[in-house]
């Protein structure tokens, strides 16, 4: 009979720990719900922010090609004298081709 005493506060001793276990269980599945959201989100701003230096990368050189056009003697003569600017520039690339590649061209050719 003395061991039923005993038995009974231990019994409700363990049913607390295991009723806080449980909550225990339930907060850390929340958790690991909100830590998949996390990782995913942080994988898709990880990927954009490797867009953004790729593009940052790309506009670097396109404004490197640009200051070594307009700094070129040649852009001055082109600058001071109205009959030239209005000329094609030789050995430029069809109009099939984009700006961009254009103003890539004539730098390498002003760098020489």
């Amino acid at each position: 009979m003395r061991l039923l005493w005993i038995l009974i506060p231990l019994a409700a001793i363990a049913l607390a720990g295991f009723a806080e276990w449980l909550k225990f269980k339930r907060h850390t599945a929340s958790l690991g719900e909100s830590n998949l959201e996390l990782s995913a989100s942080i994988d898709a701003l990880n990927h954009e922010i490797e867009g953004l230096r790729q593009e940052k990368a790309l506009l670097v050189q396109r404004i490197r090609n640009l200051e070594t056009i307009v700094t070129s003697e040649a852009w001055d003569t082109l600058a001071s004298d109205p009959e030239l600017s209005r000329a094609r520039i030789p050995d430029l690339p069809a109009e099939s081709v984009d700006d961009e590649e254009k103003v890539q061209r004539l730098a390498r050719r002003l760098r020489g």
